[in-house]
């Protein structure tokens, strides 16, 4: 199985890295995270990224708006379109990705989302993990 992992960094606390790349075996064709990087906050993320090979994105700020789902989303539909993905994770709790998980579905690659127990996207996606269960794991 060739899995994607698409990790929103501004939605997802560092403390999950390791348990969100073991929720699903198989080849981790592509392990990305994406943020401003430039952030204070981002900081937290630079030790989990080297420690599992992930590739940072950067996502600056234009006009004080943040463009982090945007280049998520696009990357996204870039990497299904150059590589043989039929695995989906994607780290968010953003309601923004519906419609890319609806157009995931459609290409019949499976979709798994980590998101917050109260966000509606777990309803878009072919299964769901609580972000709370992975921060109470040990």
């Amino acid at each position: 199985m060739n899995i994607g992992v698409y990790i929103d960094a501004d939605n997802m606390s560092h403390k999950c890295c390791s348990k969100i790349l073991n929720l699903v075996d198989g080849n981790y064709t592509i392990k990305k995270i994406f943020s401003d990087w430039s952030k204070t906050e981002s900081k937290n993320w630079e030790k989990k990224i080297i420690q599992y090979g992930l590739e940072p994105i950067q996502c600056f700020r234009i006009s004080k708006k943040q463009s982090t789902d945007v280049k998520m989303i696009t990357t996204i539909i870039s990497d299904i379109h150059s590589y043989n993905l039929n695995f989906i994770i994607l780290a968010t709790s953003d309601i923004d990705f519906s419609h890319l998980c609806v157009e995931i579905k459609k290409k019949n690659i499976k979709i798994l989302v980590v998101c917050r127990e109260e966000s509606k996207l777990k309803y878009y996606c072919d299964e769901y993990y609580p972000i709370n269960k992975l921060l109470k794991k040990k």
